[in-house]
């Protein structure tokens, strides 16, 4: 992991070295390249900037603002949470937005005036060349503000102790060999385990295990809530549809993710005491890796 994450930065502070308007990549064009170039499926790429921005390495900068009406998706620009380079980059997009400005509506102002005018019309230039440059002029002014003000969360030592505490966390999450003596003391095969009644074993369950294939997820979750269907798909061991549902977004409050995680909690505590499980640890360490993802990207 630590190698993807680093050669996925690198790949940014290249972008980021030119002088030219590409010097800020696009999450999406970013993400079809290192799908290309590196293999990288693009849900891989999106978890690995959002640790990156975790770890205070890069700044997310807004360039396309969603849109769901026009089906416009949003879109957003990475920048190295560098000193040098933030103002490297502001400085150039500054004199890039009073050259755009000025060849627009033919008159030239300073930066500070573009900027007033542009936010005193948000609708107008939304999403467009002018609109995005101008976002870029100033985010970036306020990240070098913020890198001045609270500079001791942008020095290389914390950036790289709290990128190294974060994918600490994922190595805790994999899955560990099988330990023999753990598996002597599991059942029997065929040996009666006494259970106590759950989710599956209501009324509630039959209605929706004939009906629930056939909705769509948010739907079910709007009739039958997220906790129900949580209990329901873990006690179905069905670890690898919740991981495949929070990567594909579908799944993606924090609350209901870290719900989910105080769920996966006691189903390890209870890990000695249903060997069935011991067949699911590789697609429960993925759902624990995935949920850990979820949680640090949420926006929701």
């Amino acid at each position: 992991m630590t190698h993807m994450i680093n050669e996925v930065f690198e790949q940014i502070r290249e972008f980021n070295s030119l002088d030219s308007i590409d010097a800020i990549p696009h999450s999406d064009s970013f993400a079809k390249k290192l799908e290309i170039e590196r293999g990288l499926e693009r849900h891989e790429v999106s978890k690995i900037v959002n640790i990156l921005k975790e770890a205070h390495k890069i700044f997310f900068i807004e360039v396309v603002k969603e849109d769901k009406v026009k089906d416009v998706k949003r879109i957003v620009g990475y920048v190295d949470a560098n000193l040098t380079t933030i103002r490297r980059l502001r400085a150039y997009f500054q004199m890039r937005l009073v050259d755009e400005y000025q060849h627009q509506y033919k008159r030239k102002l300073p930066v500070l005036n573009i900027i007033k005018d542009l936010m005193t019309r948000p609708g107008q230039n939304r999403n467009s060349p002018l609109g995005q440059m101008g976002n870029k002029a100033m985010m970036l002014e306020e990240y070098e503000n913020l890198i001045l003000k609270e500079f001791h969360e942008y020095t290389v030592e914390w950036k790289t102790n709290k990128l190294n505490e974060i994918i600490q966390q994922f190595d805790d999450l994999e899955p560990k060999q099988l330990d023999p003596e753990h598996m002597k003391s599991a059942p029997a095969r065929g040996a009666r385990v006494v259970q106590t009644r759950r989710a599956v074993d209501s009324e509630i369950y039959t209605e929706f295990a004939s009906t629930g294939q056939q909705q769509p997820v948010g739907k079910i979750l709007k009739i039958y809530g997220v906790e129900f269907f949580y209990r329901v798909n873990l006690r179905k061991y069905e670890f690898t549809l919740l991981a495949n549902l929070i990567e594909k977004d579908e799944i993606n409050r924090k609350d209901d993710l870290k719900l989910l995680k105080s769920m996966l909690q006691k189903v390890r505590q209870n890990f000695d005491k249903d060997p069935i499980l011991l067949k699911h640890e590789e697609a429960l360490g993925r759902l624990e890796k995935t949920l850990l993802f979820g949680i640090i990207s949420s926006k929701r």
